[in-house]
């Protein structure tokens, strides 16, 4: 149990705005968090993934004592590598709102920045900041199998942030999970809701995405066969997987982690195929018509 409660990771983009298909939370206050927080930390808990981005998350995060856990942060980058741009500056000034020394990650959020020419420049300036100390790993966030193959074939990265679901097969058929692993890189595994769209009822889940009525009839029925919540599927059969090293679970409040925490442990999942797509339609939800405007240009 400890083992399996220990591969997740607290997703913070929710303590500090708004954020997904079905979230519906207000921010989270400083002791709503410290509350979370503990309860994580009881739990075995002790990573954490966050970013400039995610709104005051990260000062939130620095009101709390952070010395026990592992945090990941992104570092801030525009479309485009200019030359007169500090990532350095960008890390420390990180380091500086969660109040901690050192950071277990650095994340490029844009994976499309390892195409720009300057691409160098930042890898260098956190390279520099590895080698000080101040972060043991330098990683990115991808959306698909070819990003990841172009990284792999012409940059070294310690750690990499990949989308990964009950539906969503397209890096296990590929065997993009594996050349991962045989890297030595380490996988963190995101979107394991799809953006909260795996745990609607399957009237919703139709309405929005009825091309895949297939897919969510099928997954209503594995979930009544077997006696099982559309969460603890979600969540077991990511958790149970061993080339996944760390799952991002966003939390909205304290009640939802206790029901993540009841929910994370139990039987090996054995997804029908039928409920597999590599759709990128589907499981890439920067195609989807609603989240377009975050599509990178």
């Amino acid at each position: 149990m400890e083992n399996v409660l220990g591969k997740i990771c607290l997703g913070t983009a929710q303590f500090g705005s708004s954020y997904g298909l079905t979230n519906k939370s207000d921010e989270l206050s400083i002791p709503q968090i410290h509350e979370i927080l503990n309860l994580a930390k009881n739990n075995g808990i002790n990573f954490i993934d966050t970013a400039p981005s995610y709104g005051d998350a990260e000062e939130k995060l620095g009101n709390l004592k952070l010395k026990d856990w592992n945090v990941v942060t992104k570092v801030k980058t525009g479309k485009n590598i200019l030359i007169n741009d500090s990532f350095s500056e960008s890390v420390f000034e990180s380091l500086t709102r969660l109040k901690i020394d050192k950071l277990y990650g650095v994340l490029i959020h844009n994976p499309k920045l390892f195409f720009d020419p300057q691409i160098g420049r930042l890898l260098d300036q956190l390279s520099d900041l590895k080698e000080k100390g101040l972060i043991t790993k330098i990683g990115v966030s991808v959306y698909d199998s070819k990003e990841v193959d172009f990284i792999l074939a012409n940059f070294n990265v310690d750690l990499v942030q990949v989308p990964f679901n009950i539906i969503d097969g397209r890096l296990l058929v590929d065997n993009t999970l594996e050349k991962l692993k045989k890297r030595n890189i380490e996988i963190h595994a995101r979107s394991v809701y799809l953006q909260g769209l795996l745990l609607m009822n399957i009237k919703e889940q139709i309405q929005l995405f009825g091309n895949w009525e297939t897919i969510w009839k099928g997954l209503s029925t594995f979930c009544i066969e077997n006696k099982i919540t559309p969460l603890q599927v979600c969540l077991q059969y990511v958790l149970q997987n061993p080339l996944i090293d760390r799952v991002i679970l966003g939390i909205d409040n304290y009640v939802q982690l206790e029901e993540t925490i009841k929910s994370a442990v139990g039987n090996v999942i054995d997804i029908p195929k039928e409920l597999v797509s590599l759709d990128e339609n589907l499981c890439n939800p920067l195609n989807w018509e609603m989240y377009a405007h975050l599509r990178f240009s």
